[in-house]
C-alpha cells in the first residue's frame, strides 16, 4: 500500500480542518463550557418540571376535594325543610323579663 507521489496526504489535513469548520458552523461542534451550560439548564428545567407537576397534582386533588365538599353542602341545604321567608323582625318588647 504505497502512496505514489503522496497524493493521499495532500488534502487530508485540509479536509479535517474543513470538516471542523463545517461542524462548528452547523452547531455540531460546541465548546465544552457551552455544552456544560446546556446540560445544567436541562437539569434545572427537568427539576422545575417535577416541582410544577407536583404542584399541579396537589391543586387538582384540592379541587376534587372542594368539589366533593360543595356537593355535600348542596345536598345538606336541599335536605332542609323549605319555609316561608319573611322580612319581619320579631318583636322583643313582649318578652317576659328575666326572673332572677
Amino acid at each position: 500500500m504505497d502512496d505514489p507521489g503522496g497524493l493521499l496526504g495532500i488534502g487530508s489535513g485540509w479536509a479535517i480542518v474543513a470538516y471542523g469548520v463545517l461542524a462548528i458552523l452547523r452547531g455540531q461542534l460546541v465548546p465544552r463550557r457551552t455544552h456544560d451550560d446546556k446540560v445544567r439548564e436541562v437539569e434545572y428545567l427537568r427539576d422545575a418540571l417535577k416541582v410544577s407537576e407536583e404542584a399541579r397534582r396537589a391543586a387538582q386533588q384540592q379541587a376534587a376535594e372542594l368539589t366533593e365538599l360543595a356537593r355535600t353542602g348542596v345536598h345538606a341545604l336541599s335536605a332542609l325543610p323549605h319555609g316561608e321567608v319573611t322580612d319581619r323582625v320579631p318583636d322583643r318588647t313582649t318578652a317576659a323579663p328575666p326572673q332572677g
